[in-house]
């Protein structure tokens, strides 16, 4: 029995190792189960109830924004005044807007933190003050709360379901939330009445077009050398393409044996086309239109080969992974083909051999699931046409 214990929790913690992610520009809903306390006037229960339901959309990697509704059920240890039969409890439901901002988005855990404000509708039973209801519905809707929180999601089994934790302290426009007057204002003083509040439950994604992540991570991504990809990055992006000219001069330099060798065997301006066996795909870092550093090797070669064979004409292709939305996708893909077509143009190839078509992420030749495969599928083709 231990043994399978141990194996479903292996199971569990791989699973969520493998699919830790978050996703933006994406809607998302949730619940919690609370418990709420007072922190104001009067001595609280040791454990209240409550309830939240809200709706969510993640503007970006970092910040988000949701409307929330919740339930809360609060209650003293004692009377508000001596000899009263019953001691106070207060009904409270609120209607609220939150900044959410999360603090890491590489799983499987996620902390964020946030502050929000609600309008707020609540009743009071067996108060001690002309305010406040009486507890059976002739309640107060109008007052304000401001709250901060924090909390933290975790990885469930499958991508669009997280579970969250949350830990909020709330501060009512009023001093008679709690059923009576005093001085005591809650964990951040002053007069007017608090509650603290701690929350477990769901958060569910709609969908998860919009990864943080631009694959995935923990166990499933062992094998992809990230610290490699990002040093070649910095080494070869530019803010413009005349600087990744100027980088590509010193690649051919550091080339120059190998190109002498391949210029020696590049066909005759005199020799038919057909006798070119073919150009490689060439290759790209995701969300980027600089190539890899073999793909700029395969490049060189070609222009120089082009500019050998003066009737050969090329059609390149341009492609993209779907890390990112069909549109986007489609404007890469194109700016890849482009980015290829003006640096031949620049080695002195006419620019009328060269045509141009883009395809976004609709013809993959890998998997888009896996790292390896989007890496296929970052590509320019090249097609000799006649």
């Amino acid at each position: 029995m231990k043994k399978n214990l141990l194996t479903l929790a292996a199971v569990f913690l791989l699973t969520t190792a493998i699919n830790a992610q978050l996703y933006y520009e994406t809607w998302s809903f949730g619940a919690s189960f609370n418990s709420v306390r007072f922190t104001s006037d009067v001595q609280a229960e040791p454990i209240d109830f409550g309830g939240d339901v809200y709706l969510q959309y993640d503007l970006s990697k970092y910040h988000a924004i949701r409307g929330i509704v919740d339930f809360g059920l609060f209650s003293s240890t004692h009377a508000p005044v001596f000899g009263a039969a019953n001691p106070l409890s207060t009904t409270k439901i609120g209607f609220g807007a939150d900044y959410i901002f999360k603090f890491f988005n590489e799983g499987p855990i996620y902390p964020y933190g946030g502050a929000g404000f609600q309008l707020i509708y609540f009743d009071v039973a067996n108060n001690s003050i002309a305010e406040g209801g009486s507890g059976s519905g002739e309640g107060v809707f109008g007052e304000l709360g401001a709250k901060i929180f924090a909390g933290a999601m975790i990885d469930i089994i499958g991508k669009q379901w997280k579970l969250k934790a949350e830990f909020t302290s709330l501060t009512v426009s009023t001093d008679y939330f709690d059923g009576t007057r005093g001085q005591q204002g809650g964990i951040f003083g002053g007069t007017l009445d608090s509650y603290i509040q701690a929350g477990f439950g769901i958060h569910y994604y709609f969908n998860t077009d919009n990864p943080v992540m631009e694959g995935p991570v923990g166990l499933a991504a062992a094998d992809v050398d990230y610290d490699k990809i990002d040093a070649i990055n910095k080494k070869y992006a530019a803010d413009s393409y005349s600087s990744q000219i100027n980088n590509l001069q010193v690649s051919i330099e550091r080339l120059e044996s190998k190109i002498d060798e391949m210029v020696k065997r590049a066909p005759m301006p005199d020799q038919h086309p057909a006798m070119i066996t073919g150009f490689k795909s060439l290759y790209f870092p995701t969300d980027n239109k600089v190539l890899t550093f073999d793909s700029y090797k395969d490049l060189v070669e070609m222009g120089e080969a082009l500019k050998r064979n003066t009737s050969v004409n090329i059609e390149l292709t341009g492609h993209a992974d779907n890390t990112s939305t069909k549109d986007y996708n489609m404007t890469l893909s194109k700016k890849r083909a482009e980015s290829i077509k003006e640096y031949l143009v620049s080695q002195g190839v006419n620019a009328s051999r060269i045509s141009v078509q883009y395809k976004g992420d609709t013809m993959p030749l890998g998997d888009n699931n896996t790292e390896q495969g989007k890496a296929i599928n970052r590509r320019v083709d090249v097609k000799i046409i006649k």
